[in-house]
């Protein structure tokens, strides 16, 4: 389009609208059918002068159907216009422009032919634009029937839509939100609520949240018959036999301490929440939310098939339901959908031969419960349901619970090629091989895996596991037999009897200090020195019930039979708490000290050989033996009799208990070889002493006779005297002779 052309087009245009004005009594034409030409003149202009860098495409967008109540145009008639109708001149005001320079004219028709291209890019549409009357309503606005809608509504102005055919091609009151394109009015209207004015916040303003500003969404775009003014004389008027396109929104005001408050609706067959604009409020913050009125919810019907309401929610995805109990402090949106009545879960064969299995009904959302199965596939057998064919959803067996879904519910029989047969028996007895309860017989296919550990339980009424012959798990090739064996569990606490001694107290001439005379029975379990259950472990009694303070009558305090705190035991053990006669002192068990007697040996870590003294008739266990080196301790000794760590012994005296050692075998050390003796430096003889001269015998008249020696030894010798002191004195001489001539040498060397 060239330049002259366009001057011609805005030449034409102006002479056009002045002979409007002039002869407006005499046309037939509305300002809104002369809006309506010039902008469907505009666009064939525009859109040819486009057509080549357009781009159409097909519209795959589903239309939005909602039947909604006729609200602003029905009470408009050719025998009431003149309550809406306003002067040609205020006509004029609203649809009449200046010209507008070449410049403008240009820019214009750049902007438009962009927005044509970007609508284009979305969908093929029809050349023809229309008027679009815009309205919007104020919340908490009451719509009773008999008043005048227009004076509830309030007029937006006049927008365009594009992409649809002409009002005239549809039925009065459907919706076409969804499928259209349409441009809003250039500037919306203040709004007056409770005597004060609001400003129109648009998208992405800024001013959305703003105090004093009001924003709007927008509801539905329907056909509709003819137009009106609306209560604040904002839009042209269309008479009621001329079919129009009406935009409807819902105004949000935004102001301190008030709250907007909408009932939003998902019909069936829809996919969108639809504002109940006749339920729309604007509270004070804290207003009670059970004081709101609340939309219809009656049961519809669509496609065949009957909707129930499901409730009220905060939310879209209609998870969390409102109870209506609390304060509105914020805007607030409720969210409502229908729900079918009846729902049901379905099942295919999944290739089956035959046979058939009826669908499970129950109502939307709900559980049923999965049924058995009435396909039959030859060659095969049936192993379950699944949500997929192939098996890799999630598995299901007749009679567990399913939820239906909002979707399509269907479970797919499954199915195992039949092989031979094999059976897994399992038996429960007791040590001595009496049943005690019914077999579990488990088939599986030959060849296959198995575990059947939930087949044998822990625990049997009044029997405890013990252990099991034969593999819960593993593969089978043959027929198998398992058998679990159990201890008898008296007491039912999980401990078998044979880790446990009873242990039961008796009071007599009176009663507990509770009040209760019957036997007290415990059940205590015995553990090893390493803490682990045992059957010849020891158990401790830690727990003794009070008594003696409650004697009959004639009785008083009196004692135990043995005293069971702390008491060691290793078999089941009876303790008698016997009150005494008033009469009678009460009879005080004598006391005997235990002594251990290492021998020098060293307790083992935890073990001390600490002296004791305790009651008569206590039973005390034996502690563990002590260690030292080079000896192993075989037991302990009281003189009489050796007794192992562990062993109980009745103390009815005082006893010493005294280790036994054994000396440990030594191994045979080699003899260190002996050093060679140093030869030792002989001594020098000594200078034989000068024999002493004989003294000289004076002469006397007395004749001494000396007497031979006799060689007759004395008693006991068993060699002559004189001999050996003449070999004696042989000897010495030897001796000295050799030392003297020792010395002579050494003399003669130095």
């Amino acid at each position: 389009m060239n330049l002259k052309f366009k001057r011609k087009l805005a030449g034409i245009l102006s002479v056009f609208m002045i002979f409007t004005i002039v002869f407006g009594n005499v046309l037939s034409v509305s300002a809104a059918d002369v809006d309506e030409t010039v902008a469907v003149e505009e666009t064939e202009n525009l859109e040819t002068e486009s057509l080549e860098a357009e781009t159409l495409l097909t519209d795959d967008t589903p239309k939005e159907t909602q039947i909604q109540e006729t609200i602003h145009s029905e009470t408009v008639t050719e025998d009431d216009q003149d309550v809406f109708q306003t002067t040609p001149e205020s006509q004029f005001e609203v649809n009449v422009q200046e010209p507008q320079s070449e410049e403008e004219i240009t820019d214009e028709v750049i902007l438009e032919t962009e927005n044509i291209a970007k609508r284009s890019a979305i969908r093929a549409v029809p050349e023809e634009s229309y008027n679009l009357y815009c309205y919007t309503l104020v919340p908490g606005i009451k719509l009773e029937d008999d008043v005048v809608l227009n004076s509830k509504w309030n007029g937006m102005g006049v927008g365009q839509v594009t992409g649809l055919d002409a009002p005239s091609e549809y039925t009065k009151g459907e919706n076409h939100i969804l499928e259209a394109n349409y441009t809003l009015p250039s500037d919306m209207p203040n709004i007056t609520v409770n005597g004060k004015s609001y400003v129109y916040a648009a998208p992405e303003s800024g001013n959305e949240n703003t105090k004093g500003y009001y924003t709007i969404e927008w509801i539905r775009l329907i056909r509709e018959n003819g137009a009106n003014a609306g209560n604040n004389n904002v839009n042209p008027i269309v008479a009621a036999s001329t079919p129009t396109f009406h935009l409807d929104g819902q105004i949000f005001i935004k102001e301190d301490d008030f709250y907007n408050v909408t009932f939003r609706i998902k019909n069936p067959g829809s996919d969108v929440f639809v504002i109940q604009e006749k339920y729309s409020q604007l509270v004070k913050s804290g207003y009670n939310e059970s004081q709101l009125e609340q939309p219809g919810t009656s049961e519809v019907t669509y496609e065949g098939e009957t909707y129930a309401f499901d409730g009220w929610y905060l939310d879209e995805a209609c998870t969390t339901k409102a109870d209506f109990n609390g304060t509105i402090t914020e805007d607030r949106n409720y969210y409502g959908q229908y729900i079918p009545k009846e729902d049901k879960l379905c099942y295919e064969g999944n290739g089956a031969s035959g046979g058939s299995t009826g669908p499970t009904v129950g109502i939307y959302k709900g559980i049923v419960e999965v049924s058995e199965n009435g396909f039959v596939k030859d060659g095969y057998e049936f192993t379950g349901w699944n949500t997929q064919p192939d098996g890799s959803g999630t598995a299901y067996e007749p009679g567990d619970v399913y939820q239906l879904t909002p979707e399509e519910d269907v479970l797919y029989a499954q199915w195992r090629k039949k092989i031979s047969s094999l059976t897994i028996t399992i038996h429960y007895c007791d040590k001595d091989g009496e049943k005690l309860a019914d077999d579990v017989t488990v088939k599986t296919n030959d060849n296959e895996s198995y575990n059947v550990v939930d087949k044998v339980p822990e625990k049997i009424d009044g029997w405890v596991l013990d252990h099991v012959s034969g593999d819960l798990t593993g593969k089978i090739t043959k027929d198998i037999e398992i058998t679990a064996y159990y201890d008898k569990d008296e007491n039912k606490d999980g401990i078998a009897d044979k880790f446990q001694i009873k242990v039961t107290f008796q009071v007599k001439n009176g009663s507990w200090n509770d009040g209760t005379t019957e036997d007290i029975v415990e059940y205590l379990t015995k553990f090893d020195e390493n803490g682990k259950m045992s059957e010849t472990g020891t158990a401790v009694v830690a727990n003794v019930p009070g008594a003696g303070e409650k004697p009959a009558d004639g009785y008083v305090a009196g004692s135990w039979n043995s005293n069971p705190s702390g008491a060691k035991l290793t078999e089941d053990a009876v303790f008698v708490y016997t009150y005494a006669p008033k009469s009678e002192e009460p009879e005080i068990p004598e006391k005997y000290t235990v002594i251990y007697e290492p021998d020098g040996g060293k307790a083992p870590e935890g073990v001390n050989y600490d002296k004791e003294i305790v009651p008569g008739g206590t039973v005390i266990v034996v502690k563990p033996l002590p260690e030292k080196e080079g000896y192993t301790a075989i037991g302990w000794s009281d003189g009489t009799k050796t007794y192992q760590p562990g062993d109980s012994i009745t103390v009815t005296s005082d006893i010493t208990l005294t280790v036994q050692w054994k000396e440990n075998e030594k191994p045979t050390e080699p003899t260190k070889p002996t050093d060679p003796t140093v030869p030792t430096k002989p001594t020098e003889p000594t200078k034989p002493t000068e024999p002493t001269k004989p003294t000289k015998q004076p002469n006397t008249s007395t004749t001494t006779t000396v007497q031979k020696a006799v060689d007759t030894p004395k008693t006991g010798d068993t060699m002559n005297v004189s001999l050996m002191v003449g070999l004696a004195v042989v000897s010495a001489f030897a001796v000295v002779f050799a030392a003297y001539g020792l010395g002579r040498k050494n003399k003669r060397r130095r």
